[in-house]
């Protein structure tokens, strides 16, 4: 899905070495897995309502492939099962399994979508997993989630590091994670993670504590914090 010719044929030759080496229901499931990255990109740039409004993607026409893919073997992408575990002993074991042994794939996709308040208009949808559990995701256009990938990947890296530390792995000290999954270039999945709050309603809630809220004065207060 990169807008660069280059990318795009180096990926399409190493797709294409892989699905000569594996059976014809693996490739199947791998095409299908292509359709619905198309799709979840399809559904992130979706203009849709307005924000704070939901829609009903089973009654839009354009999504109706999108509803009838699942279910599907493809695991759903979670931080717990994106991320291996390692042998306890520090050794190599042959029969240590690094990721579960059944993992919780795709069942369906429920059919109401909440469309996010703010400017790019993320999509909130929630994917339902064959443990009958509900598992949400940001499904966001307009940015480049590539780094944040990264950074979701040094920051499990720092918490392997801090539970072998015994004085951090004491204090429970640890990075809370999600996962971050790039379509392409500018669009992408988001793990949902609840009971948060953004920097931007934090600090605003903080100026309006002190100051007489007025678009002015909020607009500028936020310039000179993450600007500065």
């Amino acid at each position: 899905h990169s807008h660069i010719a280059t990318r795009q044929q180096r990926a399409t030759l190493i797709y294409d070495k892989a699905k000569e080496q594996i059976a014809k229901e693996v490739e199947a499931l791998l095409k299908a897995g292509e359709i619905l990255c198309t799709e979840l990109v399809g559904l992130s740039e979706h203009s849709g309502p307005s924000r704070g409004h939901t829609m009903q993607i089973g009654s839009i026409r354009q999504f109706r492939q999108l509803k009838s893919l699942l279910p599907l073997d493809l695991i759903i992408p979670f931080q717990r099962q994106l991320i291996a575990t390692l042998p306890t002993s520090g050794r190599a074991e042959p029969d240590h399994r690094p990721f579960a042994e059944r993992p919780v794939t795709m069942q369906r996709l429920e059919d109401k979508v909440e469309i996010m308040n703010s400017l790019a208009k993320p999509k909130k949808v929630t994917v339902i997993g064959s443990d009958g559990q509900s598992y949400i995701f940001l499904c966001k256009p307009k940015d480049d989630l590539r780094k944040d990938n990264r950074m979701m990947e040094f920051n499990t890296m720092i918490n392997k590091l801090l539970r072998k530390n015994p004085d951090s792995r004491r204090r429970n000290l640890h990075i809370r994670t999600y996962a971050v999954v790039p379509l392409n270039e500018e669009c992408g999945l988001i793990e949902w993670v609840p009971n948060t709050a953004g920097l931007r309603p934090i600090v605003l809630k903080i100026h309006d504590a002190i100051n007489k809220p007025t678009t002015v004065r909020r607009e500028s207060f936020l310039r000179r914090v993450f600007v500065c």
